[in-house]
This record gives structure tokens, sequence and C-alpha cells, in this order.
């Protein structure tokens, strides 16, 4: 939390990241900096690097960011089984969140929506399609699955 923004870009463009959660010196979570956050708290208002990064800080962190779920295609016979596993688990965990004080995504970008809660297959044909046609919302999903991060599983479907 101490350290400046100049710091927190510097580590997010080490790891290759577009985001940092801010803690405190105890690990809590008490707010996140984004790219947009840089650009548009701190160049556009011509803040000096050293300015401590919770001043343009996001807090308190209160929704639910966009989530959905990839899975490993299977046998046609388990298919329907499979897909009311995962969105079932989709739906648990983000109605949990809810109750837990978390805003649901108004966009419906969550792994309770069976369009966000697909195999392997499904997901390399909506980034083959959002690539190749260029519309309004093909590159608003663009931007924002294009920047996912693996949480749980194997991070050989996220790599393919």
């Amino acid at each position: 939390m101490n350290y400046s923004i100049y710091k927190a870009a510097e580590i997010m463009k080490k790891h290759r990241q577009s985001a940092i959660l801010i803690q405190t010196e105890t690990g809590d979570d008490i707010g996140i900096v984004t790219d947009y956050d840089i650009s548009h708290r701190f160049v556009a208002e011509k803040m000096a690097p050293e300015t401590p990064v919770y001043q343009i800080m996001s807090s308190p962190i209160i929704s639910v960011p966009d989530n959905a779920i990839i899975y490993e295609d299977v046998e046609e016979d388990k298919k329907e089984e499979t897909e009311a596993y995962f969105l079932s688990l989709g739906e648990k965990v983000c109605k949990d969140l809810d109750q837990a004080g978390y805003r649901l995504c108004e966009g419906e970008i969550m792994a309770m929506n069976p369009k966000w809660c697909q195999p392997l297959s499904a997901w390399k044909n909506y980034f083959s399609q959002w690539i190749s046609e260029a519309t309004a919302q093909n590159l608003l999903d663009i931007r924002i699955f294009f920047d996912f991060r693996n949480l749980y599983g194997t991070r050989r479907l996220t790599s393919r």
C-alpha cells in the first residue's frame, strides 16, 4: 500500500497484468489499480511517479469480476451431465459471492450464464469469431476475455 504508482506499474508490467490488488501490510485486499486507473487518474492528472498508489486505487472492492468456466470437451454421452455440473458450479459460486455482498456483473459475463460456461471447443470458436469479425460486441468480448487468468485446474486448457 505504501509503494508508488510507478512501482505498481512496474509490477504489472513484469507480470503482464492489467491490474494489481492493493493490500495492507497484513495482506488484506483494500483496493485495485487497473491500466484504466493509471491512464485516467495518474497520467491524465499529471501526478508524480512517486505518488502513493492508494491515491488512485478503486476501493472498496465490491463487485464480482467477469468470470467464465472452460472445461475439457467430453464424449457425446457425457456432454449433458458435464454441462449441468459446470453450470451448477458457476451458479453456486456466483450466488454465494452475491450473498456475501459482491454485486453480480450487470453484463451477465459470469460462469452462471450458459454462454460463458462452455467446453474448450466452444471457446476456440468464440475466439475465432471475435478475431475474424470486427463488430462492436466482438471487440468488447475480446477486451474482456483476452485478459483471462486461470484460477483453478490445469493450465493446459487455457494455454491452447
